[in-house]
């Protein structure tokens, strides 16, 4: 779980999903981040707060790494705990710019679970990483090794769900 700042509600449609993307700014950096909130429906009078939301993402593009020395022979021109909110903006005034819950992302692995048995298509394992600012369980599909204290880096959809309010003044 990761405490962010509200910010606004935007409707959200691509080809899977139809719903509420939400912004919110991180607490300590307040870097701004996209992510699409299933719940939303639950907080539509939502005033700027600080909530606890509890984040999910569909990695892609992962990499991983078994050292901070690997990670940076690897140059990658990230810091090993860093994040870009890919999905908040565009980078070349793109006048069809849509945004969207991306992020491209480097953290630390906190926990993982392997799911032995995942179907065509399923993620096989279940990542708890610490980025900049989130902290948020990645579902990818990787076979290589993995533990606690690896660097991951990749792309994720955000997900997730609101879990609590700062106070009842978040709402009308």
């Amino acid at each position: 779980m990761t405490n962010l700042f509200f910010d606004y509600f935007s409707d959200y449609e691509d080809n899977n999903e139809e719903g509420k993307m939400t912004r919110f700014n991180t607490e300590k950096d307040h870097i701004p981040v996209n992510i699409f909130i299933d719940n939303a429906y639950k907080f539509s009078d939502m005033k700027k707060c600080l909530c606890a939301v509890d984040i999910c993402g569909v990695g892609c593009d992962i990499d991983v790494y078994e050292s901070e020395e690997e990670y940076h022979s690897a140059k990658t021109n990230m810091a090993e705990i860093s994040m870009i909110p890919m999905g908040t903006f565009s980078v070349n005034d793109d006048k069809d710019f849509k945004e969207s819950p991306h992020i491209i992302f480097s953290g630390k692995v906190l926990d993982y679970e392997w799911n032995p048995e995942p179907k065509p298509d399923e993620p096989n394992i279940c990542i708890l990483i610490e980025t900049l600012g989130l902290v948020f369980n990645l579902y990818a599909s990787y076979d290589g090794k993995m533990d606690k204290g690896y660097i991951v880096h990749g792309v994720a959809w955000l997900y997730g769900d609101i879990v609590k309010t700062e106070d009842e003044n978040c709402s009308d």
